[in-house]
């Protein structure tokens, strides 16, 4: 490469880089703005209403990380379903059904919402994420499990017959081998035994 192509290169690179700073800059600045904007508000709200939001958005917080036991909610969901609806009870008496499998699924499809979520936001899903997932879509999610019985968490591994070789002499060879060592080891124990007796 010619030293007036690396230079438009650079340039080239220069140029792109300024652009995405650019970008990241007026996103930085958009967010100042909401948090400016929420802090003027919240000078405006009386006494009153200060306590009362608070304790309105610590109780929704506290919602987000204990979500009230999903997995029980979500099992109590599933036996109402059961209660009002013999066939629905039936899908999840299928053999290869269970709650386990069933919380699997729904964990696959909340990461994937959540990813879709943060990727709409312009945030980068890294590590472990807290998945805020409605509580309405998980119970959605656990009947479409049981309604589903091609479900991929339910597939194990299909098992196959492996045939041993033949080789043809050598185990016969071997059994007989054995069988000779067992006929001595039994022999020189009957004769330990009839040594041991006799001394009696």
């Amino acid at each position: 490469m010619s030293t007036a192509e690396m230079n438009d290169k650079k340039a080239e690179h220069e140029a792109a880089e300024a652009k995405r700073k650019a970008e990241w800059e007026v996103k930085q600045a958009e967010k100042k703005a909401v948090e400016q904007k929420a802090l003027v508000e919240l000078q405006a709200m009386s006494d009153d209403e200060i306590i009362e939001a608070s304790i309105k958005r610590s109780g929704g917080d506290l919602e987000k990380i204990t979500r009230r036991s999903m997995k029980l909610c979500v099992t109590d969901h599933i036996q109402d379903l059961c209660r009002s609806s013999p066939e629905f009870a039936r899908k999840t008496m299928h053999p290869r059904k269970c709650m386990i499998n069933c919380f699997k699924y729904i964990y696959k499809k909340a990461k994937d919402y959540t990813k879709q979520e943060m990727e709409m936001n312009g945030e980068k899903l890294s590590g472990e994420v807290m998945m805020d997932v409605p509580d309405d879509l998980c119970y959605q999610w656990a009947e479409d499990y049981f309604n589903d019985p091609d479900a991929e968490v339910d597939k194990e591994k299909e098992e196959k017959f492996v045939p041993k070789t033949f080789y043809e002499g050598s185990t016969t060879a071997k059994s007989k081998k054995k069988e000779t060592a067992k006929n001595e080891s039994g022999n020189n124990s009957t004769e330990s035994s009839a040594v041991h007796l006799s001394m009696f």
